[in-house]
């Protein structure tokens, strides 16, 4: 389907939002399709049409963008991935704010970025912050929230260098962190 997608609006200008779409629709096949190698391409294709024909579309970029990190990380580019987060969290901020819903999730995938690459200083730090304004303004039982919290526990927990008081408050955090999901989302819940 993604192919046909593509197909009917190809003969479409660049900058037409349809023909957009349809390349972001084939890359997201693909990329759920474990064919990430594609998609990477498609993406970055992507990306570059945005930026030239669509500079002023920030939101699209920034998907865009972060739909490429998402990719890069399912290729073990965690590096390039994380170069792109970092850009996508500082425009978030910019654009919305940093206690923004969209901005606050940038900060989740920024942060298990910084984990992917092993900078557990940093992730601990940065996750410690930004959990406290999504706590703020999003509440204890947001999704984002929810996301904040267990990448903490997974930079807490993964960290090779961790106390064990860092260990003691991962089990904290998970285990409040399951309770919550479970109230808000169900048991049958996947996460």
């Amino acid at each position: 389907l993604g192919w046909a997608c593509w197909k009917t609006y190809l003969g479409r200008p660049a900058a037409d939002r349809y023909r957009c779409f349809a390349m972001h629709v084939v890359a997201d096949a693909l990329d759920l399709n474990e064919q990430h190698e594609a998609a990477a391409g498609i993406y970055e294709h992507h990306l570059a049409n945005l930026q030239r024909s669509r500079p002023d579309d920030t939101g699209c970029i920034l998907d865009a963008k972060n739909n490429l990190a998402d990719c890069y990380n399912s290729l073990d580019r965690h590096q390039d991935a994380l170069h792109l987060m970092r850009q996508v969290y500082r425009e978030s901020v910019d654009l919305d704010g940093r206690e923004d819903r969209g901005t606050l999730i940038s900060a989740g995938l920024l942060g298990l970025c910084l984990i992917r690459n092993k900078l557990f200083v940093e992730a601990k730090r940065f996750l410690r912050k930004e959990l406290s304004l999504a706590q703020e303004a999003l509440g204890r039982d947001h999704n984002a929230t929810l996301n904040l919290s267990s990448h903490l526990y997974q930079a807490l927990d993964e960290d090779p260098k961790s106390t064990r008081e860092d260990l003691v408050e991962a089990e904290r955090i998970i285990a409040d962190t399951v309770q919550r999901r479970r109230r808000v989302f169900g048991p049958a819940h996947p996460d």
